[in-house]
C-alpha cells in the first residue's frame, strides 16, 4: 500500500532571497533621506541666494546718484567755515541777506534766492547715511523731474542729486552732494528761466565744493 505523503504550507523563506529584500528596502529609506537632505540643503542655497540678491539690490544706489570714485576723505571744517568761504568766491551775483550756523540766504537783484546748507559728519559713512535717508526721501516727489546731470562735473568727488519743478513762472531748483564726510545742500527759487536756475546752482555748488578742503 503506497502512503501519501502530506505537504503542510510552505514556511516563509529566511534564505538570500528575503535578506536581499530587506537590504533593499534599507537602501530604499536611506535615499529617501539623503533627497530630502539634499533637497533641503538645495532650497537653503537658494533663498540665501535670493536674499542676497535682494539686499545688493536694494543697498545699491541708482546709477544717477552713484559716482565710481568715493572719497572718503574727512575734512576737518566746520559749516560756517564752509559757507562763508563759499558766500565770498561765489561768481553767480548773489549776495547774502542773513545767515544761520550751518546756512546761508543769498539773493541776486532779479529777484532770485538761494539757501546753501553746509552737514559736517563724524564720518564718509554718517555722511553717506544722511545723503541716502534725504535722497529716498524726496525723489520721486510729485511735479519734480530729476536734474541730476546738472551736478555730473561734481560725481568724482562724492554723490549728487538734484531735482527741480517749473510751475507757471515760478522756478525751484535743488541739489545735494557729498564730499568726503561732508553734505552740501542747495535751494533755489526764482521767476527766471529754468536753464539759468540750474546755472546758478551749478556756480553755487562749485563755491561750496571749492571751501571744503
Amino acid at each position: 500500500m503506497i502512503r501519501l505523503q502530506t505537504f503542510g504550507p510552505p514556511e516563509a523563506s529566511q534564505g538570500p532571497e528575503a535578506t536581499t529584500t530587506a537590504s533593499e528596502q534599507r537602501q530604499s529609506e536611506k535615499g529617501h533621506r539623503n533627497w530630502f537632505a539634499i533637497t533641503l540643503v538645495v532650497i537653503i542655497i537658494i533663498i540665501a541666494m535670493g536674499l542676497a540678491v535682494a539686499f545688493e539690490s536694494r543697498s545699491r544706489p541708482s546709477q544717477s546718484t552713484t559716482s565710481l570714485t568715493m572719497i572718503s576723505t574727512s575734512y576737518n571744517v566746520s559749516p560756517n567755515s564752509v559757507l562763508s568761504s563759499a558766500v565770498q568766491q561765489n561768481k553767480s551775483g548773489y549776495v547774502l541777506e542773513s545767515s544761520g550756523r550751518d546756512w546761508r540766504v543769498l539773493d541776486s537783484s532779479d529777484g532770485s534766492f538761494a539757501n546753501m546748507t553746509v552737514r559736517v559728519f563724524s564720518s564718509t559713512n554718517a555722511s553717506q547715511a544722511h545723503y541716502g535717508a534725504f535722497v529716498a526721501s524726496v525723489k520721486g516727489l510729485p511735479g519734480y523731474t530729476d536734474a541730476s546731470s546738472e551736478l555730473n562735473s561734481f560725481q568724482q568727488y562724492g554723490r549728487c542729486y538734484a531735482y527741480e519743478e517749473g510751475v507757471e513762472n515760478f522756478t525751484v531748483v535743488n541739489g545735494i552732494c557729498s564730499k568726503g564726510n561732508v553734505i552740501l545742500k542747495i535751494h533755489l527759487a526764482s521767476t527766471v528761466s529754468l536753464q539759468q536756475l540750474e546755472a546758478d546752482m551749478v556756480t553755487l555748488m562749485r563755491s561750496l565744493y571749492d571751501s571744503v578742503d
